[in-house]
């Protein structure tokens, strides 16, 4: 995760934008960053991409995956 910039995970969106993962990511770099507002926006589109992940919804909500 640390390895991981924020190019590198434009270009994995770029590249396919309907992963699901990589919006995860994404969201995830810019919660590190403090910006939650924005992080909470890409793992709605994570979310939106898989709706069944408990995870993606934990994060979007802001709540313990359950």
């Amino acid at each position: 995760f640390r390895q991981c910039t924020g190019g590198d995970i434009e270009k994995a969106i770029e590249l396919n934008p309907d992963s699901a993962g990589a919006w995860y990511v994404r969201g995830a770099l810019a919660e590190a960053l403090g910006n939650r507002d924005v992080a909470r926006r890409y793992y709605m589109t994570a979310l939106g991409l898989d709706p069944q992940n408990a995870v993606y919804r934990s994060k979007a909500f802001g709540q313990e995956a359950q």
